[in-house]
């Protein structure tokens, strides 16, 4: 999660409570209203390549390669987040997707991770 406040590590705690970004929710994360759910980048591929979730579900990335991994996330080939450019190894990203609908996802360093997650209401 370092990687993802790292940005902000300046403001005080209630400055950063929500970033809304073309309709993704990105916050602190507690998961309380929809759950998580955890994508984990291993050997080079996420992990799971396909996920369903609902609106609101707190999806949370760690990275156990050895080497840094970004996540970025499109919709209809608009890039709708990023994470910080490098998330180390054990490192997380937390994003709560708030609005339905297919998302892309890959490694913004490394083009051949690719996965999808479908946000149901």
């Amino acid at each position: 999660m370092r990687a993802l406040y790292a940005w902000v590590g300046a403001l005080p705690s209630a400055a950063l409570r929500v970033i809304a970004v073309a309709g993704v929710v990105l916050s602190p994360a507690t998961g309380a209203a929809a759950g998580q759910a955890r994508v984990v980048i291993e050997g080079f591929v996420f992990s799971p390549a396909e996920l369903q979730v609902r609106a609101g579900t707190t999806l949370v990335f760690v990275n156990r390669d050895r080497v840094p991994h970004s996540i970025v996330g499109e919709r209809d080939g608009k890039e709708i987040f990023r994470s910080a450019e490098q998330i180390d190894e054990d490192d997380d990203f937390r994003i709560v997707l708030d609005t339905p609908g297919e998302l892309a996802l890959r490694c913004g360093i490394h083009s051949g991770i690719k996965a999808r997650i479908i946000v149901t209401p």
